[in-house]
């Protein structure tokens, strides 16, 4: 809720996009701001190579958050421990978090009103009993493929949003040789499960105890068509726009670099 009031703006000048604001401390720095250089060490001393390719410079930008529309100067920073602005926002600005367990700190007071919101909402949703609990549903059922819907359209408007679907539908399988993939994948199928405990919970209650139980709750919890569609459907969106920031950062690699940098 604190992220949706934030985000409403007639720009993008969101404010966990730059370190000028109140809560930002000396550390943080923006994929969109310059790295100043304050070392006589190179990206290829950095990376102990001879040759520098796309692939130093993109970690090297990950690395000291530096964007890909920022003209910077190639340098090593010594200063590794630098904190996104993201971060900043949340653990400042939207939970307050203190100096340590002797600081408990004061209330509040805007998490306090957005968590009455939310009940509020819920119940507004519930007091009038189940039948119009029912006709909620179609709008809470309905309005997070609206919003998907609208968001691949306009990534699918951008200049690169072919890369973001090729990236998507053509998949990487060695991949799948990776341990960290996996880990991710069991990672993932305990948020959905997290999401469903509830409805088997409630399943279990009821339902007579025989061997087709399993089937049954994975057709009801996630293995619906239009829970399927969305898993289909959401990378769709989250890639189409990852395409577009991705041509921009190519082509201006190609523009300044030629591809490799010879050192």
């Amino acid at each position: 809720m604190a992220y949706l009031f934030h985000s409403m703006r007639t720009d993008s000048n969101v404010p966990w996009r730059t370190c000028n604001n109140t809560w930002n401390s000396n550390r943080c720095r923006s994929e969109y701001d310059p790295i100043k250089c304050e070392s006589n060490r190179s990206i290829a001393g950095y990376f102990n190579v001879k040759i520098l390719t796309e692939d130093h410079l993109n970690e090297y930008r990950k690395q000291f958050f530096i964007g890909p529309k920022v003209n910077f100067t190639i340098c090593t920073e010594a200063d590794l421990s630098v904190l996104s602005p993201v971060k900043e926002f949340w653990d400042h600005r939207v939970l307050g978090i203190s100096g340590g367990i002797e600081q408990v700190g004061s209330l509040r007071q805007d998490l306090a009103l957005y968590l009455l919101l939310c009940w509020m909402i819920c119940y507004f949703c519930i007091f009038k009993g189940v039948k119009w609990t029912g006709k909620v549903v179609y709008l809470t059922a309905s309005f997070p493929y609206l919003m998907l819907f609208c968001l691949l359209m306009r990534g699918l408007s951008l200049p690169g949003a072919s890369l973001g679907l090729e990236f998507y539908l053509k998949p990487d399988f060695s991949k799948l040789l990776e341990s960290k993939v996996w880990v991710d994948a069991v990672t993932q199928v305990f948020f959905s499960y997290g999401l469903g405990v509830g409805a088997l919970l409630c399943l279990y209650d009821v339902a007579k105890l025989f061997m087709f139980n399993a089937i049954y709750l994975w057709v009801v919890t996630d293995g619906t068509v239009s829970e399927k569609f969305k898993k289909l459907f959401r990378p769709d969106v989250d890639l189409v726009p990852k395409g577009d920031s991705d041509e921009e950062d190519e082509l201006t690699m190609n523009a300044k670099f030629g591809g490799t940098i010879q050192c």
